[in-house]
C-alpha cells in the first residue's frame, strides 16, 4: 500500500479508510471488505510490507539475479509459495512483465541448447549428409540457423529433428497462457469476488515457471541415450506433467491467494475453458499449416 494513500481491500481494491476513521477507541484484529466479502488482518492491510518475503522478486532490495533462482526454486512447491506471498503484499506489475518475459527467455535458450545438441549429435551423426557432412564453420553455422527458430507442428520421430517439434509444447504455452483469460470470463472471480487483474497477473507470472522446467526436464531426457527413445514416444507426458501442476498451481492460487469461494470448482471451469481454447488456437494453427521454421 503505498504511503499517500488510505487502506484498501487487498483483493477488490475498496477504500476502507471509512471503515478506519469509524474507529473511537480501539483496532479490530480483523475486518471484512464489504464490498467483496474478504475477510483479513488489519495488521497485514496496514503494514502490507511487513510480511513480504526476502526472496520474492518482486519486492527484493537486492540484485534481479540474487533472487531469481530463489523465486523459482520456490514457485516450483504453490502451496509452500502461496503460504509466503499474501493478497495482501503490493504488486509491482512492470517487474512481474520482466520476470515472465525472463521465464520465456530462459525456456527458449533451453530450447535452443537442447536442439543445437540434438542437431549435432544426431541429425548429422544419424540422419546423414551423403558423403560430405558438414565441418568446421560449416557444422556450427548450420547447427545456430537449425536452432534458432526449432519450432514446428510436426511430430518428430526418434531420430528426427528437432525434438522439440510437434503440439506438446505448444499445447503447454497455450494453456498456460489463457488460463489467467479465463479467470477473467468467470463470474465468479471478476463479479462476486472483484478480484483485481493486478493478482492475475501475479499468479501468471509466477506460474510460467512452468515451461522453462518442463523444457528443461525434456530436454535432458532426449540428452540421455538411455533414456531418448522413450522421452521421445512420450512426450505428450510431460505435457500432461505441467498441465496437472498448472492445475495445482491455479488451485491453490483460487484457495490460497485469492480465497474464492468454491475454489475447486472455479479451477475445473477455468481449466476447461483453457482447455477448449488451446484445442482450438491449435486445430487454427494446423488448419493454416504453421510450420515454424523451415
Amino acid at each position: 500500500m503505498p504511503a499517500d494513500t488510505g487502506p484498501s481491500c487487498p483483493r477488490c481494491g475498496y477504500d476502507l479508510i471509512g471503515v478506519v476513521e469509524s474507529w473511537k477507541d480501539s483496532c479490530p484484529l480483523k475486518g471484512v471488505c464489504s464490498e467483496c466479502g474478504l475477510e483479513f488482518p488489519w495488521s497485514n492491510v496496514l503494514s502490507p510490507l511487513r510480511s513480504v518475503p526476502r526472496w520474492l522478486i518482486e519486492h527484493s532490495r537486492r540484485r534481479a539475479l540474487e533472487t531469481f533462482v530463489p523465486t523459482v526454486a520456490w514457485s516450483l512447491r504453490p502451496a509452500r509459495f502461496w503460504s509466503a506471498v499474501r493478497i495482501e503484499h503490493p504488486i509491482h506489475a512492470r517487474t512481474l512483465v520482466v520476470y515472465a518475459v525472463s521465464l520465456v527467455a530462459l525456456a527458449h535458450l533451453v530450447v535452443f541448447l537442447a536442439t543445437a545438441i540434438n542437431f549435432r549429435y544426431t541429425k548429422v551423426a544419424f540422419m546423414g549428409w551423403g558423403l560430405r557432412p558438414p565441418t568446421g564453420w560449416s557444422l556450427y553455422r548450420a547447427t545456430f540457423e537449425a536452432a534458432a527458430w526449432p519450432y514446428s507442428l510436426d511430430d518428430p520421430s526418434y531420430y528426427d529433428f528437432p525434438p522439440f517439434a510437434g503440439l506438446w509444447p505448444w499445447a503447454l504455452v497455450c494453456l498456460t497462457i489463457l488460463t489467467p483469460i479465463a479467470h477473467m470470463i468467470l463470474s465468479d472471480t471478476f463479479g462476486l469476488a472483484r478480484v483485481r487483474f493486478e493478482h492475475l497477473l501475479r499468479a501468471w507470472a509466477y506460474s510460467m515457471v512452468v515451461v522453462p522446467v518442463t523444457a528443461a526436464v525434456f530436454a535432458v531426457g532426449c540428452s540421455i541415450p538411455d533414456a531418448s527413445l522413450a522421452t521421445m514416444r512420450w512426450r505428450w507426458l510431460f505435457f500432461l506433467g505441467g498441465a496437472i501442476w498448472l492445475v495445482r498451481w491455479w488451485w491453490v492460487v483460487s484457495h490460497r491467494y485469492l480465497r474464492l469461494p468454491q475454489a475447486g470448482l472455479a479451477t475445473i471451469a477455468v481449466f476447461s475453458i483453457s482447455a477448449l481454447g488451446s484445442a482450438a488456437i491449435l486445430s487454427l494453427l494446423e488448419l493454416i499449416g504453421f510450420q515454424g521454421r523451415a
